[in-house]
């Protein structure tokens, strides 16, 4: 008896590269970066609430903002540097996006799961904080 069956599960292909350990450790510290930029954006939005309800205005939202203004750049510089690592087509728009706040947090969570796949793919064990460069 032939496996010919056209109800024959189709075998399992795993169209991913395997590259070297340098390159798979620039997607795992990238992701890491991603991850904190992520939690840092959220600590900002929640700290920003705080500060301003505690001080008033004034010096706290001068300090806010120029803290919003060096995670905003972070972003930037985090996202470029993972899209280019995962060889995502137009880091540029990927980088542009981290200006709008909304969608900046999506972006950020969509190449956060793009990285754990790809690097789990690659047999990368990954955490809550993504994979540790280190362990690469």
């Amino acid at each position: 008896m032939t496996d010919d069956s056209p109800y024959r599960a189709p075998a399992d292909v795993d169209d991913t590269p395997k590259l070297g350990r340098e390159h798979l450790r620039d997607v795992a510290t990238g992701q890491r970066n991603v991850i904190l930029c992520l939690l840092a954006n959220i600590a900002l939005t929640l700290g920003s609430r705080a500060t301003a309800a505690a001080v008033g205005g004034g010096a706290g939202a001068a300090l806010v903002a120029i803290v919003a203004l060096g995670v905003v750049v972070a972003m930037i510089f985090c996202v470029y540097r993972l899209t280019s690592a995962l060889k995502m087509g137009a880091p540029a728009a990927y980088a542009v996006a981290m200006i709008i706040p909304c969608v900046s947090l999506i972006v950020l969570l969509i190449l956060s799961q793009k990285a754990t796949g790809y690097l789990q793919k690659n047999g990368i064990k990954v955490g809550l904080l993504g994979a540790n460069p280190n362990s690469i």
